[in-house]
């Protein structure tokens, strides 16, 4: 049970972090551009923590990697899309 529940619980939070911080850069006056930027670095780094839970850790530890990094990319994706559609508007 903890094998699913703490990954999870960390990714959606990772996920709110970088909810709260492209909000907070969608307020400032800086180039619109800048809000991807949370979103994207997320994407890549659970990328990288999906490679080494895959490759380097294996097991049951490479499994708690990966439902890490599949619950940051699900989250940043949304949080990504999100920010597109406020731009738009």
């Amino acid at each position: 049970m903890m094998l699913l529940t703490v990954p999870l619980g960390i990714g959606l939070a990772i996920g709110l972090i970088v909810f709260l911080i492209t909000v907070l850069l969608g307020r400032g006056k800086q180039s619109k551009k800048i809000v991807y930027v949370p979103s994207i670095i997320a994407i890549s780094s659970s990328l990288g923590l999906f490679a080494y839970g895959f490759v380097v850790a294996r097991g049951f530890e490479g499994a708690a990697y990966l439902f890490l990094s599949i619950t940051i990319i699900i989250s940043a994706t949304f949080i990504l899309f999100y920010s597109k559609r406020k731009l738009q508007k």
